[in-house]
């Protein structure tokens, strides 16, 4: 199991090499075929895809969130993916009492390791938030609200490069954009107050641009999974000394620092003016 991280510094020295993990998706991907149509890239690997350019580098991750669509569900395609998971040299993984852990599965070839974990959104009838629905025996997702909203906000990005058991491809990969992204974030952080879920929200309005994100959030059905996201920059991200500014400075730099917060701060207000 991968130990948690508290700050940026944390992230960057973290082991996990986001070569290794961009060579576990290539992998995946040339193994997925038609199911990774039903799959999207989401959680803090989706801005190390979307912001590769960017003047100041995205953080590091310790894994990739898969985001599994509506239709695949509804579908039953469940053991395809299990097979190709398999296939691509992916097994569940084990929690800290050695059991099995079949919504997060790892590939670990010599010098290297790769941890996917995979979600799905919640529904009436399902489990609980954050809680694991088995598809099969051996794999299962995390109900996570609002992951429907990365299949409505979609980039389509190039990946070049090794696969994890060797050799070079290209595949072309969907990643959730930066309006969903957002979104997903502010309800992360709602629901764990998380460092890191502030810093990759405000890093989301940094690269793209409140114009941008209220844009692709501007297209979105109202539900309550949005009405809450938005509830939650409302609350805790509008004034500098908010526990979200408060907590992006704090996992960036340790110490607090006004700029930093006034900065996190401004761009929410921003984002929610252009959303009206």
């Amino acid at each position: 199991m991968a130990t948690k991280r508290r700050t940026k510094a944390e992230y960057d020295a973290a082991p996990t090499s986001m070569e290794s993990l961009k060579a576990g998706v290539i992998e995946l991907m040339t193994r997925l075929g038609d199911v990774a149509d039903e799959i999207v890239i989401v959680g803090g690997f989706a801005p190390v895809l979307l912001f590769a350019d960017a003047e100041v580098p995205p953080t590091g991750t310790l894994d990739v969130d898969l985001g599994l669509s509506l239709a695949l569900l509804a579908e039953d395609r469940y053991q395809a993916l299990e097979d190709r998971l398999t296939a691509a040299g992916f097994e569940p993984d084990t929690n800290d009492k050695g059991n099995p852990s079949p919504q997060r599965w790892t590939s670990a070839p010599p010098g290297s390791l790769v941890v996917v974990d995979l979600l799905m959104p919640a529904f009436e009838g399902g489990p609980p938030p954050g809680k694991p629905q088995f598809l099969t025996k051996r794999l299962a997702a995390f109900a996570i609200p609002g992951i429907e909203l990365a299949h409505q906000d979609v980039v389509r990005i190039t990946l070049r490069g090794a696969a994890l058991a060797g050799g070079q491809a290209e595949r072309k990969v969907s990643v959730c954009g930066p309006g969903a992204f957002v979104v997903l974030k502010a309800l992360a952080f709602a629901n764990r107050g998380e460092g890191k879920d502030a810093h990759d929200l405000i890093y989301a309005l940094e690269c793209a641009g409140p114009g941008d994100v209220a844009r692709r959030i501007g297209s979105f059905p109202t539900s309550p999974h949005l009405a809450r996201a938005l509830e939650t920059l409302r609350g805790d991200f509008l004034s500098a000394d908010g526990i979200g500014p408060v907590r992006v400075a704090q996992f960036r730099s340790v110490a607090p620092s006004q700029n930093l917060q006034a900065e996190a701060a401004s761009r929410v207000r921003e984002l929610l003016r252009k959303l009206g």
